[in-house]
This record gives C-alpha cells, structure tokens and sequence, in this order.
C-alpha cells in the first residue's frame, strides 16, 4: 500500500522595502496667513495659530498639488514647518475647496473645514515636522474631481488652547524655503515565498 504525502515547504518571504517621497514647497507669500478672532486674514512675518488672549488664531497654508500626487496612494504625509514660539497643541484640517485660492485673497469664514482631522503637537523652537495628517488630504481627494494642478489648503484650529504657536511665514526675513508637505510612498519588492508540494 503507498501512502501519498504531502509536504510543503515553504520558504521565508522576504519584503526588501525603500520609502520615497515627494516634497511640495509653498510658492509665494500669498498662500500662508493666519485668522484672529473674526476670520480676519492676517499676513506679517510669522503664522500665528492656538489661543492669542482673547480671540483665537488659525494658521492657514495652502499647497500646489499635481495629478501625479493625488492620485498615488500616500503612505503618510506631514508637514514642515520652522517654529519660533512653541506652544501648545492644535487640530490640522483640510479645506474643502476642490481648488483652493490664495489664502490671502479668499474669505476663510465661507469654507468649511474637512470632517477628518489629525492632531499636531510637540511644537518646540526650530525646525519641526507634523505627525501623520494623511486623512485630512486624503478627504480632499476623494470629495472631489481633480484635474491637472488643483491647490490643497488647510488650516491649524486653536483648538481652544491658551499658548500661541508661531511659524515663519512666507514673507519672514529669515525664512528659508521652510514650509512644505513631505509625501511618503512606500515601494515594497516581494520575493522568496514559494509552496511546493511533493508526493512520495
């Protein structure tokens, strides 16, 4: 009588992965500002955001995105930022403008905010990058129907919090190209899984 067996033997599946991404700079002066109180845009010399006394700042950016960006899967995306007066946390949402105009040309109490949110914090003196707001971008993307070059913007809410945050604007004499969006994409190669049956 033969006995038929059959063994599998599988070989370990390695994942050899590189993470690349795309960097997308602010372009001018006209796409960063801030709101105090009322939704008075503000343009000086520093993005103010969190609670200043009385009223409240928002910091508001917009970005310069390419169909090539929003419509590749994004591993995470953060932002950079150059911070000069650290302070409390904020909330980072997205604007729901299909194509967003200058920041420092549009009525920011009309636009409503993306449902999706990300915390952003840790906010100390120097160069500072964000955690993961992926889902506020992403948001963006699927609410609307993108063609060509379509500008992103978004803004960090106060969140209620008493000590005001400040980032370098555009405009600032020691800025330094230092405000941009870092998408990550992670490129993975599989190789080695193999399951081969034998019979004897």
């Amino acid at each position: 009588m033969f006995i038929k067996k059959i063994l599998f033997l599988l070989f370990p599946l390695f994942l050899f992965g590189e993470v690349v991404a795309d960097t997308v700079y602010l372009i001018s002066d006209a796409w960063d500002a801030y709101t105090w109180g009322t939704d008075e845009v503000i343009d000086r010399d520093l993005v103010k955001f969190a609670n200043g006394g009385p009223f409240k700042f928002d910091g508001y950016w917009g970005f310069s995105i390419t169909s090539d960006i929003y419509s590749r899967q994004n591993d995470s995306i953060k932002i950079r930022l150059y911070i000069d007066t650290d302070g409390d946390d904020a909330i980072c949402y997205g604007l729901q403008q299909e194509d967003c105009g200058e920041i420092e040309s549009i009525d920011l109490s009309e636009i409503t905010r993306t449902t999706a949110s990300a915390n952003v914090q840790n906010f100390v003196k120097g160069v500072w990058l964000s955690g993961d707001i992926k889902s506020t971008f992403n948001e963006w993307v699927s609410d609307y129907s993108h063609s060509g070059t379509d500008h992103f913007g978004m803004v960090f809410d106060d969140n209620g919090n008493a000590n005001r945050n400040d980032a370098y604007d555009y405009s600032n004499g020691d800025y330094d190209a230092d405000t941009y969006l870092i998408f990550y994409y992670e490129e993975v190669a599989v190789s080695g899984q193999v399951i081969i049956p034998q019979m004897r």
